[in-house]
């Protein structure tokens, strides 16, 4: 008898660990085509053929990420040391919170974690919540939700070789100011939050935000 409850006691911790493994390989979506469908927040977005499209295991707070394939890069990058480029990125991200998008927007700009939790995800993720400034906030439509947009800008340092300097006793390289732009755009549907982050080099964001807009216009809810 305790030799057929210790087998059973077995099998349940086998198949309990065998749920475990398939439960981690399970995706946050599914990609057909150009169209991903997330699994759990039950949308679709149809992206560009331009754009290569990535899911993550589950579980996580970054739904999925879109990196432009054929991105152009600036002359005075070609110079760069290092090889180093910032790709235009799509970020998604998704929570459930009884937040409104007023009191989350805030409280992921604000100190400390009261409101939000997994507060320390958000940052990890999202490039523009630290270092950045707000040029602009205004309000857009996704799938006839409405959505706060904020237009983002962030510096940073980028090391090039300049060919005038090859006699400098200091070295070649020298250090000039770039600076992202994109958006962080935020919108609820039921209790769901949703955060997409865009980013590219700023000489090159009138076309990006061109696709970025065409893509956002591929969201759908499966109501």
């Amino acid at each position: 008898m305790k030799k057929t409850i210790t087998l059973a006691l077995v099998g349940i911790l086998l198949l309990s660990i065998s749920g475990l493994c398939w439960a981690k390989k399970q995706k946050t979506g599914k990609v057909k085509g150009n169209t991903f469908t997330d699994s759990k927040f039950a949308y679709e977005l149809d992206f560009l053929k331009n754009w290569k499209l990535k899911d993550e295991k589950e579980p996580s707070l970054l739904r999925a990420s879109l990196m432009k394939k054929n991105y152009q890069i600036d002359r005075l990058s070609s110079l760069q040391s290092r090889g180093e480029f910032n790709i235009p990125t799509i970020l998604i991200l998704a929570d459930t919170t009884s937040l409104s998008i007023e009191e989350f927007k805030k409280a992921l700009f604000a100190d400390g974690k009261e409101k939000i939790k997994n507060k320390d995800d958000y940052a990890l993720a999202l490039e523009f919540l630290t270092g950045s400034e707000v040029m602009q906030e205004s309000e857009i439509l996704v799938d006839s939700i409405p959505a706060r947009i904020l237009t983002m800008r962030k510096p940073f340092e980028r090391v090039v070789k300049d060919p005038t300097r090859t006699r400098d006793p200091l070295g070649s390289a020298r250090i000039i100011n770039e600076f992202l732009l994109g958006y962080l755009l935020f919108f609820k549907y039921d209790r769901n939050i949703f955060v997409i982050h865009f980013s590219c080099e700023r000489q090159f964001f009138a076309v990006n935000h061109d696709e970025f807009t065409k893509i956002m216009q591929g969201w759908e809810f499966k109501k």
